[in-house]
């Protein structure tokens, strides 16, 4: 008895001790064993709604991951195929070199089912869909030797079919959004609010946000406060780079495209903006680098091979320059006046004159503007054939009067022809205008020293100057002694001393000057 009462006692204690345990510290729940998979889930959704193209990649690779588990697939597989549709729009916003998502969501959209639009039908939509506006769309949608697609414009029924269900999910409001942004009328802020007034439950997302900002014109406020929100929209960079070239901000554009280019290497929409831009800035070897870029992924980019030619012609590889030239004018469809005019320049200086004459000719038929005639009467005057040579000059400077190289290249035809009053009249001007030009760019000089710009465009800017200053310094000796000598034949004695005088210190033209001084005794 007193064992059974002992055991009694013993269980007691040991109930008490396990209810005073259960008090302290309650049992653990039992865990769902899909938690993990829609834990999972709502992360990948909510990397969808974040909306940057890395946001984007992720959410994919978590969704196709997802759709592995049987249980899942049904679920995974449809949001799998949207975030791989909303990339392959993104990339085409962009100018990505590589369509690789625009594949993956053709191959998924056979595995979708049960949407309010077939997924292949949807997907058509979405292909249809420009990616810019403007020049950057042109580069890459129009130019059929490379373009990774085509575009045409989505039928009305089918922007029709689609607007009842805009706001349903991500993939329906971005197409929405997209296709009005395209095709919408007014301007780029009535064609946005128009798409978002339907999006009431996506408007406010990162990822609407982001189309919305670069819907038609470029909102940099809405971009840059995105990026302040969240650091991963990277590719915003583009845009912003994009808008800041386009203001004239240069500087602040390239930044901006550099950023771009770090963060994706095959890009070259954003390579040929950034060589384009360096070519404005006269940074030749820059821009030479960049357009090479762009041309190593798709060689026959017009304006890349002619910002190419030009930028080669600048620096004095003539012959070099001429080989992009020549592939613009073996394509034949893209800037077939600007390829002849850069292709005579680059011919003029190797001395081949007959070539060029035959390609500022053909430039002569395709551009209205000073400076061909201008290139075809210095072409002429070094064939020695000055009445041409006279015709084309005359052109020129009554489309551009103050060009001093022009006045200089006519006096000297003038002179060549013995029409000495002319001609006279004509360098005197030509002198005035280039003793002028000196001085200017001197002054150039100063300022370039205390800008803000680096040290090694300054150092680059200023020699650039310091060499026009000696070319310009040439241009006037030989306009001083070309007038002098015009002056001697129009008997004019004292004019052709005053100026012969001024030309005795130059190493090339002082012997003849002395000489024309002698036969002034």
């Amino acid at each position: 008895m007193p064992v059974f009462r002992t055991s009694l006692a013993a269980c007691a204690l040991l109930t008490a001790v396990a209810v005073g345990a259960c008090a302290r510290k309650p049992p653990r729940a039992a865990v769902h064993p899909d938690a993990p998979f829609v834990a999972r889930l709502e992360a990948a959704d909510a990397l969808v709604r974040a909306g940057c193209f890395d946001c984007l990649f992720a959410a994919y690779r978590e969704f196709n991951s997802l759709r592995t588990q049987p249980r899942w697939q049904e679920i995974a597989t449809p949001r799998a195929w949207k975030a791989a549709a909303l990339l392959s729009m993104r990339e085409r916003e962009l100018g990505f070199a590589d369509p690789v998502f625009a594949v993956l969501a053709r191959e998924l959209s056979t595995q979708v089912t049960g949407l309010v639009m077939p997924a292949s039908e949807a997907l058509s939509l979405v292909e249809s869909l420009p990616g810019r506006n403007g020049a950057e769309r042109r580069l890459f949608e129009e130019w059929n030797s490379w373009t990774v697609r085509g575009t045409t414009r989505p039928a009305p029924d089918v922007i029709a079919r689609l607007a009842p269900v805009a706001d349903e999910d991500p993939l329906s409001a971005y197409v929405w959004l997209s296709a009005n942004c395209a095709y919408g009328t007014g301007t780029a802020e009535v064609r946005r609010e128009a798409g978002l007034e339907r999006l009431i439950a996506w408007r406010e997302t990162p990822l609407i946000a982001f189309k919305a900002a670069t819907c038609g014109d470029i909102d940099t406020s809405a971009l840059g406060r995105l990026v302040q929100t969240d650091s991963r929209f990277v590719e915003a960079n583009y845009f912003l780079g994009v808008a800041s070239l386009n203001r004239g901000r240069r500087d602040e554009g390239i930044e901006r495209l550099l950023a771009a280019d770090a963060w994706h290497a095959r890009w070259p929409l954003v390579t040929w903006l950034i060589g384009g831009a360096f070519l404005e800035l006269e940074e030749f070897d820059q821009a030479i680098l960049f357009l090479d870029r762009t041309l190593a992924i798709h060689p026959d980019v017009p304006d890349a091979l002619l910002g190419k030619g030009r930028a080669l012609a600048s620096i004095g590889l003539f012959a070099e320059s001429i080989v992009p030239l020549d592939r613009m004018i073996e394509l034949g469809q893209w800037y077939p006046g600007d390829s002849r005019y850069w292709r005579a320049f680059d011919e003029l200086q190797l001395g081949r004159y007959d070539a060029a004459w035959d390609d500022i000719e053909r430039a002569e038929q395709l551009l209205v503007n000073a400076a061909v005639p201008k290139l075809a009467g210095i072409i002429a005057y070094k064939q020695g054939r000055f009445d041409v040579a006279r015709e084309r000059l005359q052109e020129s400077r009554s489309r551009q009067s103050g060009d001093c190289e022009t006045g200089l290249y006519l006096g000297l035809v003038l002179s060549e022809l013995r029409t000495w009053s002319p001609a006279a009249d004509v360098l005197k001007e030509a002198a005035s205008c280039l003793d002028a030009t000196g001085p200017r760019l001197a002054a150039e000089i100063v300022l370039e020293r205390t800008s803000d710009d680096p040290p090694e465009r300054q150092a680059r800017r200023i020699a650039r100057l310091e060499s026009q200053i000696a070319e310009v310094r040439r241009m006037l000796v030989n306009a001083w002694f070309n007038t002098g000598v015009a002056c001697f034949n129009l008997s004019r004695k004292d004019e052709a001393r005053a100026f012969a005088e001024r030309v005795l210190d130059d190493a090339a033209l002082g012997p003849q000057a002395r000489e024309l001084l002698d036969r002034l005794k």
